[in-house]
C-alpha cells in the first residue's frame, strides 16, 4: 500500500468535503449500526488474523469480505431516505471521477468503530482507498503479502490516501489482509476498484494534481 501526502485535486476534495461537511451536521443515531465495540481488540489482533486465515476460500467468511465490524457500509445501511439519497449521490460522483469498476466500500465508523481481518479476495484490483478522520484518532494495518509484515498506518485528521493492489485468492503473493479501528475519532472510509492499471496510474496523477 502506498500512502499519498496531500495536497490533492481541488475538485476532488471539493466533493468530499461537501459530503464530510453535510455527514457531521446530520443526526447520526439515525444510521442503523451493525455489530458492537470490540473493547479487547480481539477481531484487529495478530491472532484472529491466524485464525481468519485457516477458514476456507468456500465458507462463509473466508470469501474476502470481513465477518466483525462496528459501524457500517453506508449504501447497505438501514437509514433515512434521504440519507440513502445522499449516500448514493456521493458514491456515483465518486465512481465517475474514478472511472471505477465498481464502489467496494463506503464505511461509516462511529467511536470505537473496527473493520476485522479481511483479503478482497474476492473484490480484487487496483484500489484507492480514500478515509476521513475527525481527530486522527485511527489506522488501517495490512500485513505485506512479499515479506508478511504486520503495518499500521496512523490516520492523520481530514483526508487520508492510500492506493494498491489486491490480489485474487489464487495470487497468494498479492493477497492483502487488512482491517482498521477507530478510538475518539469518527471515521468515514470510500473504497474504488479501478479496472486496469494504466488507468488507475492516471487516477493517481489526477490525484495529486493540484493545478
Amino acid at each position: 500500500m502506498k500512502v499519498h501526502e496531500p495536497p490533492f485535486n481541488p475538485e476532488l476534495m471539493e466533493m468530499l468535503d461537501e459530503f464530510v461537511d453535510w455527514f457531521y451536521s446530520i443526526d447520526r443515531s439515525r444510521i442503523n449500526l451493525n455489530g458492537s465495540p470490540d473493547s479487547e481488540e480481539k477481531y484487529t489482533s495478530t491472532e484472529w488474523l491466524e485464525e481468519s486465515k485457516k477458514i476456507p476460500v468456500n465458507e462463509k467468511g473466508g470469501e474476502g469480505f470481513p465477518k466483525h465490524v462496528y459501524g457500517v457500509d453506508m449504501l447497505m445501511s438501514i437509514s433515512p431516505a434521504e440519507y440513502m439519497q445522499r449516500f448514493r449521490k456521493i458514491s456515483d460522483e465518486l465512481n465517475q471521477w474514478f472511472g471505477s469498476k465498481y464502489c467496494a466500500v463506503q464505511m461509516y465508523y462511529p467511536q470505537n468503530g473496527f473493520m476485522d481481518w479481511h483479503n478482497n479476495g474476492n473484490a480484487s484490483g487496483y484500489n484507492i482507498l480514500l478515509s476521513h478522520s475527525t481527530t486522527g484518532g485511527g489506522w488501517f494495518r495490512y500485513q505485506d503479502p512479499t515479506d508478511a509484515n504486520i503495518i499500521t498506518i496512523q490516520d492523520k485528521p481530514g483526508w487520508n490516501i492510500k492506493t494498491g493492489y489486491y490480489g485474487r485468492h489464487d495470487e497468494p503473493r498479492r493477497l492483502v489482509w487488512h482491517c482498521a479501528r477507530t478510538y475518539d475519532s469518527e471515521r468515514i472510509t470510500f473504497g474504488y476498484v479501478i479496472p486496469h492499471k494504466e488507468m488507475w496510474e492516471m487516477m493517481i496523477e489526477d490525484i495529486l494534481n493540484v493545478d
